[in-house]
Parts: structure tokens; sequence; C-alpha cells
């Protein structure tokens, strides 16, 4: 018998702290029976820095989960940081001709096989993540494919993610070098808005903002589809060195103080605040200097978040509000200066769609490693049609079908009153 029969593995490869997840699904529910965390080594800036470091700290991850099961993992999902990933958007445009007609399943097929990208880059890459997200015929958008409905032209709007493949490789060799023969890279930003979203936040709209270490990333949901994802530089790491550098003390005893004293609210308190160290004497800290630090820095960071949907078009913010996930989306005041800032609905989000072991798995950190669990039951090889599985597998063969290379069945971009297709989704 398998021991893996009925057993489900998430790895989340955060650039500070490495988190594994193990389930066992029943017939309907996923029980989590084994977690582990450690600290992350070998991955920096969005690259593999160190392949040993990084097999080092994954080696020690999943021996911990191992002795919790019982049996070595042979299979998983692993979770790709949005640093190490691309999103693209496209557009196929299938032209009917002669007279209007009801629009088949075949159009839809040749619409994908016309993809041209907004951005194009030489370098070889995978898709890990398709979406197909909005529909326009004959100038009308839908948000369902509009089959049977006559036109003459049709637009298929899509969203990829993709991840070099060098890079794929890498992970690959260093999972199998650890007995995981067999991985699935899912991207942080479709894990995050599987484990951390409501049923009825995909359905009105939301945004996801996950606060990570060093890149904080948002990412547009309507429905069980993901319009747009981008990522912003700032994040966890940059708080705390704010006050290490602000606070002339070190980055541990920066870290102690954040996490248990920090916050953005400047609110009536002790003018002072004092942190227990390794040394003999404890050291005390300003505490309206350390507040000031901290909301500095959030402000800058919920401002470039701010510039960035500006600048994508996400027009009005959707119904379902804005919900934050990462070690640093706890801090005290954030929430409330990220609802004041947009005048929208803003909850940190915990993970869900898995009974949990412990409470210390409620964090809104351990959020994308459950919807690792939850993306392996409907994953992107159930979602792709056949053609666009084979010209995804390789970017270069996609290059043969853009316009600069086949002028003939070049598709024409239609107007869309400047809207993106995220926008225009939005209010569907």
């Amino acid at each position: 018998m398998n021991p893996m029969e009925g057993i489900k593995v998430s790895f989340d490869l955060g650039e500070s702290r490495f988190r594994a997840v193990v389930a066992k699904q029943g017939d309907d529910s996923l029980r989590i029976i084994a977690s582990a965390e450690v600290e992350s080594s070998g991955i920096e800036g969005g690259a593999i820095s160190d392949k040993i470091a990084l097999s080092t700290s994954l080696s020690k991850c999943i021996r911990m989960v191992e002795s919790q099961i019982g049996f070595p993992i042979s299979e998983a999902v692993v979770i790709v940081p949005a640093i190490f990933t691309r999103h693209q958007n496209g557009q196929g445009v299938r032209r009917i001709g002669g007279r209007t007609r009801g629009i088949r399943e075949n159009d839809l097929n040749k619409a994908l096989y016309n993809i041209s990208y907004e951005e194009n880059s030489g370098t070889s890459t995978e898709c890990l993540d398709f979406e197909k997200t909005l529909y326009e015929l004959d100038g009308k958008y839908f948000m369902d494919p509009p089959i049977g409905i006559p036109g003459r032209e049709l637009s298929i709007f899509i969203s990829t993610i993709s991840i070099e493949t060098a890079t794929k490789i890498a992970f690959e060799e260093v999972f199998s070098s650890l007995g995981v023969d067999k991985i699935k890279l899912v991207p942080n930003q479709r894990a995050g808005t599987l484990g951390a979203l409501t049923e009825g936040e995909r359905k009105l709209g939301a945004i996801l903002f996950d606060i990570g270490n060093r890149v904080s990333t948002v990412t547009l949901v309507k429905g069980d589809r993901m319009l747009d994802s981008g990522t912003i530089p700032g994040g966890g790491f940059h708080l705390t060195n704010d006050l290490s550098l602000g606070l002339s003390i070190n980055q541990e005893v920066a870290e102690k103080v954040k996490l248990e004293f920090g916050t953005t609210n400047l609110d009536i308190g002790s003018a002072e605040v004092s942190v227990e160290t390794n040394d003999d004497e404890p050291i005390l800290i300003n505490r309206v200097r350390m507040i000031e630090l901290l909301k500095e820095r959030a402000k800058e960071i919920v401002g470039m978040t701010e510039k960035y949907m500006h600048a994508s078009g996400y027009g009005e913010l959707p119904a379902g509000g804005i919900v934050l996930t990462g070690g640093s989306s706890q801090l005290p005041g954030l929430a409330d200066m990220i609802r004041q800032r947009f005048n929208c609905q803003v909850r940190v989000g915990g993970p869900r769609g898995a009974e949990r072991i412990s409470d210390n798995l409620n964090l809104p950190y351990w959020a994308p490693s459950v919807g690792g669990l939850l993306w392996s039951n409907d994953s992107i090889e159930n979602k792709l049609p056949l053609i666009i599985k084979k010209l995804m597998s390789q970017f270069q063969i996609i290059k043969q079908y853009l316009p600069d290379n086949n002028p003939e069945s070049a598709p024409t971009l239609a107007s869309r009153d400047t809207k993106t297709q995220g926008e225009v989704a939005l209010t569907k």
C-alpha cells in the first residue's frame, strides 16, 4: 500500500521561513496532521543563491514532518515566492469572417491559439498558472464563454504566471536529491488567494495583500479568476531594519521589539519599553520613536501599493475589500491605516479550508501553505485546453505565433475604452 495515498504535502518557500504542512484528505474534509517551520537559506532576491544551503534547510524541514507522519514524503506541492515569477496578460482573437453566427467551442480554441502578450521575454520560461479572465464579442464583455451568441470577432483575455525554466529545474533537482521525486510548483499568489479568501470575497472580488519579508504581493481576484498580480519592494525586513538603524539596536533585538511592542498607533502609553536580551541588563527603547519608525515605513509600503493599483487600472476597489496576509500583516494599526487610505473593508486573513491541529496554524502566514493543499485538488493541468498545454510547455513555441513572426494571423487588440481587463471584469 502506498503510504502517500490520500496524503497531501505543501512546502512554502518563503525568503525568511520555509513552512511545510501535511494533510489527510477525507471524503469531505482536509485535516492537517503535521507541520514544520525552519529558517530559510539559499534563496535571496528572487534567485537561488546557494543550492547547498537551500538543500540543507529544506532537508531539515522535510525530516521534521516525516518524523511526525512516520513515513517518507515522495511528492509535494511547492509554493514559489512571487518574486521568482513573472505575471503577463495576453489576448487571443478569432475572426469568424463572413456572416455572423453563434460562437462555438472550436472558436475558443482558435482564439487561444493566436495569443499575443503585452510583454515578452527571450528567457525560457514555463507556465505555472493560466487564467481566462474575460471574453469580448463584438465590443461586448462576458465573464463566461459566449457559446452560441452570434458574433464576428471573439477575443479571449488571459493571465499567466510563469517561472524561468532553469529555476524550475533547480528546484526539482534539490527536492529530488532529498527524496521528494515529484513536485508541482504553484505561485504564491494563487496559493495565498485559495488559502486566505472566503468564498464570498472571491465571488464579490477582493485584493489579497501579502506582506512578505522583503517583497509584498498585490493580487486581484474575481470569482475563481486571478485577474492581476504584482510585487511591491517592501515588507517585514524593512520594518525591522528601520528599528535597528533608528534605535541603534541589532537586528535580533529589533525583530523582538517589532513583534512584542510594535504598532503604528501613537496612543497614550509609557514613554519607554523594556526589552529582555541575552545580556544581563534589559534594553530601554524610546516608544514614541519606535512607533514613528514603523508608521513611516508602513505608510511608504501602503503608498507604493496604491500607486501600483492605480497604474494597473484597478479602478474602484472590489466589493470584497482587502485581505492581509504575511508575517507583518498582524502589526497593530496597519489594517486601520490601510482601511483609512482606501476607504474599504480590510481584514487580516488566516488560513481556511482545512482542519488545523494547533492554534499556531491559524496565523496569516500559514495561508499559502494551506492554499497549496487546496490547489492540488484543482491544479493547472485540469484548467488548460490541450492546445495551451502544448504552447505553455515551452515559451519559445509561443513566439512563432506572435505578430512579428506570423503577420497573417496577428490579432488586432480591440479598444476597451482604456480600461484594463481586470477593471472591466470587476464591473461584470
